[in-house]
């Protein structure tokens, strides 16, 4: 855990007053109340102020790093989540009095020095590898939109969008209220739409039931139809497949519908560039909101691709996005393999699992299925004698 400026200043919402806030040390154990559950627990780097949403602790008896590790190990086991308070994800309160609950293990200082410092070491060259991944991935996707790019730079000539379809529309107002995950439609909203590729992301799909009206009808999507985020991630787009049609979307999003939809295909893979969506953004009104009229819409030029090569250019899109995901879907694999390397690790490390005899023992000794318990699971003590 460490100071904003030392990561990023940018995403955080900043409390006006901060009546509540607490001071924090280099060498404190926090713990977030709400999300310790998914292990938002860490040890202070700085001298600074946090939310009265975090609880801080010293460790006077103990290595901070050590206990950190060890309650981190019980969040990935589900243990803290069904010690907090609350009825629901992210509602849950994990309090002073939850941790004082838990059983730490009783071992000397010396020793948790050792396991955090192994720990230290290990975690720190399992994060930069993921790291590497997630940096691998990214760099594929954007190798696979540049060359997608070079697919319509050939083409010279630029034609507006109105010219191309019959129907731009946004999504009806006031159906908020109305959406769940019980509804008699799929609901399409920004979530929904990928920042690369054309393929609607389902595994967040909500569903509404609309009312009976003429609006409601309006509201259905086609197959074929393109979907464009006109707020928030503005210019987002997706193509509506066969088993999607019928599905109602957002006032967040505008529906473009070709006059022929053998078009749609690579009228949605032109949308996608980085050209196209530079131009959508500089499109956007401004003000306290950004986002795009149906105007900017039916006005955004794209590349004027030959009826005859039109089919040939969304077969090449798809085939160079499809291979570049292939590999980065093998990526965000090794990624959550080391995810849970690093899980079976810290537990083993501070449970007694493994004996841990210098901090720069290689990661790739420990065979965490087969290794012999090397020393007697420590006593363990309460968290209220330790902190």
């Amino acid at each position: 855990m460490t100071l904003r400026a030392n990561r990023r200043t940018e995403g955080f919402t900043n409390a006006i007053q901060e009546h509540g806030y607490k001071a924090v040390e280099p060498g404190d154990l926090v713990v977030h109340s709400m999300d310790a559950f998914a292990g938002a627990i860490g040890v202070s780097d700085s001298r600074g102020k946090m939310s009265p949403v975090v609880g801080i602790y010293e460790t006077p008896h103990g290595d901070s790093r050590f206990y950190s590790y060890f309650l981190r190990a019980c969040a990935s086991s589900g243990y803290i989540e069904s010690l907090a308070k609350g009825i629901r994800e992210r509602s849950t309160s994990f309090d002073r009095k939850s941790l004082a609950s838990i059983d730490f293990p009783d071992i000397p200082i010396d020793e948790q020095r050792r396991i955090a410092d192994f720990l230290d070491d290990q975690v720190g060259r399992i994060d930069r590898l993921i790291d590497c991944r997630r940096l691998q991935c990214e760099l594929l996707l954007e190798s696979a939109s540049a060359r997608i790019e070079e697919v319509f730079s050939q083409f010279q000539g630029r034609r507006a969008l109105k010219h191309l379809g019959g129907m731009i529309t946004s999504g009806p107002r006031g159906w908020g209220d109305l959406v769940d995950y019980e509804g008699v439609r799929p609901f399409i909203r920004i979530t929904n739409l990928p920042s690369r590729g054309i393929e609607l992301e389902l595994d967040q799909l909500l569903r509404v039931t609309p009312p009976d009206s003429v609006e409601a009808s309006r509201a259905q999507v086609l197959e074929g139809d393109i979907m464009i985020s006109i707020t928030a991630s503005i210019g987002d787009v997706a193509l509506v497949p066969a088993n999607m049609a019928g599905a109602a979307f957002s006032q967040h999003v505008a529906r473009f519908r070709a006059h022929d939809r053998r078009d749609a295909e690579w009228i949605a893979w032109a949308l996608q560039t980085n050209m196209m969506k530079s131009a959508l953004t500089n499109d956007a009104q401004g003000g306290t909101k950004m986002g795009l009229s149906l105007a900017d819409i039916r006005g955004i030029r794209v590349p004027d691709v030959a009826p005859r090569d039109r089919e040939e250019v969304a077969r090449r899109c798809q085939h160079i996005f499809d291979a570049a995901k292939q590999t980065a879907l093998a990526c965000t694999l090794s990624e959550k393999l080391l995810e849970e390397r690093k899980r079976s690790l810290t537990t083993a490390a501070v449970t007694g699992a493994i004996e841990v005899t210098t901090p720069r023992a290689s990661v790739g000794t420990w065979d965490l299925d087969e290794v012999a318990v090397s020393r007697p699971n420590p006593i363990y003590q309460r968290a209220e004698d330790a902190l």
